[in-house]
């Protein structure tokens, strides 16, 4: 529920619903093909993501994940800690139980994606209004029937059938114009600029470590060619 030019750009595949997994690989064609269509740019590199368990448990979880991937259609392998060090030299393996490579996985630039998706909307007829506020959701019979919006000069009403609640920490309080209560709450996620080991040397990629509960992201912003896959771990980044 960031702001774009801060959002880390990380594009996997996983879900726990087919649904949403399909919608994400469709997010993955899509990015893949969308500077073709646009001419914009979208930093759109397939470089593949790591998931790393540093527990027998989570290794379990891990397997039952990719079970359930597998269903899907996502292609992965299960590879060792040795393994998981040759793709990504910066972490240390000593400690960990099992990794899983998914190839389909990659990153986008944020920043570059969100214009690039705005220009192909365009194309297809999409009207984009920056500066206006949405201040109140019409029903009727307890459907949408339009909204309310408020510029600095002006203000009015559109008629609709359908809106698409992208309010991000917002959402919940969007949706009470609606009448509708969403389970949604917002997170405080912190960051933290790392300086690369120097025995390491400078290309040591990027690594993208994450676990269930909060997310850190190494990037190298002298080297920023998105070649390096990303990391998932469950607990902490090894160095």
């Amino acid at each position: 529920c960031g702001t774009t030019w801060h959002a880390a750009g990380l594009v996997g595949q996983t879900r726990a619903t087919r649904n949403a997994t399909r919608m994400s690989r469709y997010g993955i064609d899509l990015y893949a093909a969308l500077e073709r269509e646009t001419g914009l740019a979208t930093g759109w590199k397939q470089c593949g993501s790591l998931n790393v368990a540093s527990t027998p448990e989570r290794l379990v979880s891990m397997r039952r994940q990719m079970a359930r991937a597998k269903s899907f259609g996502i292609e992965f392998e299960f590879v060792s800690p040795a393994d998981a060090g040759q793709r990504v030299p910066i972490m240390r393996t000593d400690d960990l139980t099992g990794a899983v490579w998914i190839p389909g996985d990659g990153k986008a630039n944020p920043t570059d994606l969100t214009q690039s998706l705005a220009k192909g909307a365009r194309m297809h007829g999409v009207t984009i209004v920056e500066g206006v506020k949405v201040t109140g959701v019409a029903t009727s019979a307890r459907r949408v029937a339009g909204v309310q919006w408020k510029s600095a000069a002006d203000e009015g009403a559109i008629a609709c059938e359908t809106i698409v609640n992208c309010g991000g920490q917002w959402a919940r309080a969007f949706g009470r114009l609606a009448g509708v209560t969403l389970a949604a709450a917002a997170e405080d996620p912190h960051g933290s600029r790392l300086q690369a080991p120097a025995h390491l040397g400078a290309d040591i990629g990027v690594g993208v470590p994450a676990h269930p509960h909060a997310v850190v992201g190494l990037v190298d912003e002298e080297k920023g060619d998105g070649a390096s896959p990303l990391v998932t771990v469950d607990l902490e980044l090894r160095v």
